[in-house]
């Protein structure tokens, strides 16, 4: 079983083949940013970012925005190496948005099962739509894949 969002990541080790992108920019980041001698607080500053966002890119609690491979490798002179790992970061962050929409009720679907609903008086939830979708998504997901709503056409 994978570990959750927040479970602790293990160091990436240099060269390894199962570090995702995200790890290792994070990882050559911090190895760059201490290189050259400054702390999370002064490159944030020197990037226009703040501390903790400099930490949670090097520790992949979040995704590094457009824009910061570049600027970083200026900053830092590092030949290149982040901007050159930028894509494939940029693919895992977008491979990882398409697996958690994956799943998720189309919004028109859902807006016609909460109409349903609601005609029919069910009103368990009260106004909660965050709670009907996971409702009624559990109970999708249990009758199988015959019960996903379809797109009509």
């Amino acid at each position: 079983m994978p570990p959750g969002p927040h479970a602790p990541r293990l160091p990436a080790q240099e060269g390894h083949p199962a570090a995702s992108a995200h790890a290792r920019f994070g990882d050559r980041l911090r190895h760059w940013r201490r290189l050259r001698g400054l702390s999370q607080a002064e490159l944030g500053r020197r990037l226009g970012y703040h501390d903790s966002h400099i930490s949670r890119v090097e520790t992949t609690r979040r995704w590094p925005p457009a824009g910061m491979a570049e600027r970083t490798d200026r900053l830092l002179d590092t030949g290149g190496e982040l901007s050159i790992l930028w894509p494939a970061v940029e693919y895992e962050r977008r491979a990882q948005r398409r697996r958690r929409s994956a799943g998720r009720i189309p919004p028109q679907a859902l807006a016609e099962l909460l109409g349903t609903a609601r005609l029919a008086g069910w009103a368990p939830l009260g106004a909660n739509e965050a709670a009907y979708e996971q409702v009624i998504g559990t109970v999708l997901e249990l009758l199988g894949d015959g019960a996903r709503p379809r797109p009509n056409g």
